[in-house]
């Protein structure tokens, strides 16, 4: 068994590379010649910075909603009193990701599943379940690239 690469771009995999880190590596072979390229941003699906516009209370108890303006974007999340108090006004910063590590750094970190994404008057909905509490976005320009019952983490802190 080879125990290094012959070629210095490609990553070694038996010595200092983590399997993620692999991962985040993709490789063309091609004539004798090895192209090893990094891949960057593949955690990452959405990163918003939001003005909190309007508080909604809602009929069940301790839980309410939040509407947020973030540039183009338009985002609704339902939160319990319990888990996070946000504030009309207040400044958020919503990553929604793939990987539990990045949305761990936030103050609330959800994890849950795409219900829906849809095309609405040439715009893109996208509706998020976590543990039944929902955040949907609304107004993307882009086709998600989100499927239907999709595992993936929602996080949020309140910028000071």
């Amino acid at each position: 068994m080879q125990t290094s690469s012959k070629h210095p771009l490609v990553p070694n995999l038996f010595h200092q590379q983590s399997f993620i880190e692999l991962l985040n590596y993709i490789c063309l072979y091609s004539d004798d010649k090895c192209y090893c390229f990094k891949i960057y941003g593949c955690e990452g699906l959405y990163s918003f910075e939001c003005t909190v516009s309007r508080i909604e209370k809602l009929r069940i108890p301790s839980v309410y909603r939040v509407h947020s303006v973030c540039g183009d974007v338009e985002l609704t999340i339902e939160m319990h009193r319990e888990l996070m108090s946000i504030n009309e006004n207040d400044k958020i910063k919503v990553d929604i990701v793939l990987e539990k590590e990045k949305c761990l750094q936030h103050e609330f970190c959800g994890r849950g599943h795409v219900v829906s994404t849809s095309l609405i008057e040439d715009k893109y909905r996208v509706v998020i379940s976590i543990g039944g509490l929902l955040v949907v976005v609304k107004k993307l320009s882009e086709e998600p690239r989100l499927e239907p019952v999709q595992e993936l983490f929602v996080g949020l802190t309140i910028l000071k």
